[in-house]
């Protein structure tokens, strides 16, 4: 994507950014400058190790909201690791904070696109209960089991329907795209 301007608007506590190529609109953003929204990627710093009421162990995390998200150490598909105070995390917005509670997070990342949702820590492809076409089924299933690379999963929407196999493909390699920035973005600020 070729930029020429960025434009900048900051109202109360909401940013709007807008990236102009010869004067056209290329790429558009609002958020919340406060505010952790779902679905969002941080790269967070654990601040400490807490006991739930269950004994189970879970962690404070610095995403750089107003209050420090919780983070539960145990995440299924996930293998628990040791983390300490001061390590830092890749988390996704699971829920957004809500009164004095901060946002609950998680390492299990899931990019959402259109038509399939990118698991990169759980392996295998899942469809919608939605779709009820078993051909159709077979047929995306197919796809996109071999178009997996490594171990990955995919969920394929119910919405995939509604476009071609290539379409589905294109999306794929996108979704892999953006993760892999995140990947290497989070690695490089850590370092």
């Amino acid at each position: 994507m070729k930029a020429d301007t960025i434009v900048y608007e900051k109202k109360n506590n909401v940013v709007r950014l807008a990236v102009l190529n010869e004067g056209k609109m290329v790429e558009f953003d609002t958020f919340s400058e406060n505010a952790a929204i779902e679905g969002n990627v941080y790269l967070g710093r654990i601040t400490h190790k807490l006991e739930t009421a269950s004994g189970k162990t879970a962690f404070k995390v610095n995403i750089g909201d107003s209050a420090e998200a919780f983070l539960n150490a145990y995440e299924p598909d996930l293998k628990e690791v040791n983390m300490s105070e001061g390590q830092s995390v890749v988390v996704q917005i699971a829920q957004e904070k809500h009164a004095e509670k901060g946002a609950k997070v998680v390492r299990n990342i899931q990019i959402v696109g259109t038509t399939v949702v990118y698991r990169p820590f759980k392996m295998g492809v899942d469809v919608s209960s939605k779709l009820t076409d078993k051909d159709q089924i077979k047929t995306y299933r197919s796809a996109v089991w071999n178009n997996m690379q490594g171990q990955e999963g995919w969920a394929i929407r119910t919405s995939a329907v509604d476009f071609d196999i290539d379409t589905v493909l294109e999306e794929m390699v996108k979704l892999r795209s953006i993760y892999e920035s995140i990947r290497i973005k989070a690695r490089s600020a850590a370092a």
